[in-house]
């Protein structure tokens, strides 16, 4: 494949994954609730409510993005641990598919993180499981 067609693909893929990202932001966004006339008290509870979902949003995109790096040795840990609980032997291929699996993980969580940080005006629940949920 030659260069000009891979760069074409990455442009059409990135299109298409913002494309459906906008409609999920747009159908979960704020602006998508009706407009309500609320007191001046619910309206400040709202508005922090929504200055926390932003804050949250923007860290979780600042981790994926600065921590994703480690998708890899995760990926070649997770193919290994399957490979135990089966009690079967660990072979060099399934620690490439490991590395493999890693890489792409690894290129998601960047793409999702700074998508996260782009669009962090707009909450939305987290498109992948947050790094905190197997660093630990």
């Amino acid at each position: 494949m030659t260069l000009k067609k891979r760069v074409y693909f990455f442009i059409a893929t990135l299109l298409c994954f913002l494309g459906l990202s906008y409609r999920q932001v747009m159908a979960t966004s704020r602006f998508s609730d009706s407009y309500d006339l609320l007191s001046d008290e619910a309206q400040s509870e709202k508005t922090t409510e929504y200055e926390g979902q932003v804050a949250n949003k923007l860290e979780r995109g600042v981790k994926n993005f600065f921590l994703s790096n480690l998708e890899v040795p995760h990926g070649v840990q997770s193919e290994i641990k399957k490979r135990q609980e089966k009690h079967l032997p660990v072979k060099t291929h399934n620690v490439i598919v490991g590395l493999f699996h890693g890489a792409v993980m690894r290129f998601a969580r960047t793409g999702v993180g700074l998508y996260e940080i782009v669009t962090c005006p707009y909450p939305q629940k987290p498109i992948l499981p947050e790094i905190d949920e197997w660093l630990h």
